[in-house]
């Protein structure tokens, strides 16, 4: 099937939050878009946790598999998407408006006060994490005038989650640190000596509060890094000595794995911002 043209029209805004959430969450984006025909996109793996408030439109989301869209799940609303190291796809009308934003994973485990395993892999209706009022905040941000209301809405609601937040255990937070750090270079050995803790129990302890195990991390971080260095410009042999793979060809089956397409494929899809549907 042809990709479809771009997108007709489309708003779009951004925001810092506030201090004591900052930490947490780094930016807040906002979008409202109108394609005229229906939007499928490609979601890879991101390093990170990913909130959608969805304020308006309809749409789909799911994982994809080694041949494409593997599943669907049922028209979402607002969901928490969990860390992952498989690329999900969202489909839609063409008429798309929300807020999205991405804690990073200690973030994720501090605001949201759970385990972060518990939703890895999977994507979960805001409810069920933020309680029954998660609801009527997005029904504010909703009825919102403007950009500016919505982000302040936002803040007031993770600013209350912020004031007693949840504290990954000191060995967890330092072995992301330096995982982060690296952009996925790190090897469990060397987290290993960097916090003093045995392999098994860290990789035990960090799998359960972040969502993944530190090699599965290592792998999306290392991913993503190289992704950007080709969004840049970088060509893939660039991408693959810079970012830790052993070659092209070691970075090329990574991708495969992770997002599903080829790096030329996914390229080009990130750039147009859309996405052609996958045959059925």
């Amino acid at each position: 099937m042809d990709a479809q043209p771009p997108t007709a029209s489309a708003e779009t805004a951004a925001r810092v939050p506030h201090p004591a959430v900052r930490r947490h969450v780094p930016l807040y984006r906002g979008y409202r878009y109108s394609a005229g025909a229906a939007v499928w996109r490609r979601e890879p793996p991101s390093g990170a946790v990913t909130v959608i408030v969805n304020l308006g439109g309809p749409f789909t989301a799911g994982w994809i598999g080694s041949s494409g869209p593997a599943f669907e799940v049922a028209p979402a609303s607002s969901f928490i998407a969990g860390m992952h190291d498989r690329a999900a796809y969202t489909l839609d009308s063409g008429e798309q408006f929300g807020v999205e934003f991405e804690p990073t994973p200690l973030g994720a485990y501090a605001l949201l006060g759970l385990p972060l395993r518990e939703l890895a892999g999977e994507l979960v209706a805001l409810e069920e994490v933020l309680g029954p009022g998660a609801r009527g905040l997005v029904e504010r941000m909703a009825a919102a005038p403007g950009w500016a209301e919505r982000f302040d809405l936002l803040d007031a609601a993770l600013l209350e989650r912020a004031r007693e937040p949840a504290a990954a255990h000191p060995m967890v937070a330092r072995a992301w640190e330096v995982l982060a750090a690296s952009r996925g270079r790190a090897t469990v050995a060397d987290l290993s000596r960097e916090t003093g803790y045995s392999r098994r129990h860290l990789s035990a302890r960090f799998h359960e509060q972040l969502g993944l195990a530190p090699k599965a991390a290592a792998r999306v971080l290392r991913f993503r890094a190289a992704l950007g260095l080709v969004l840049s410009g970088g060509t893939l042999a660039e991408a693959a000595a810079e970012s830790g793979y052993h070659d092209q060809a070691h970075l090329t089956r990574d991708w495969q794995g992770l997002a599903g397409c080829t790096p030329a494929e996914l390229r080009g899809e990130m750039l147009a911002g859309f996405a052609a549907p996958a045959a059925r």
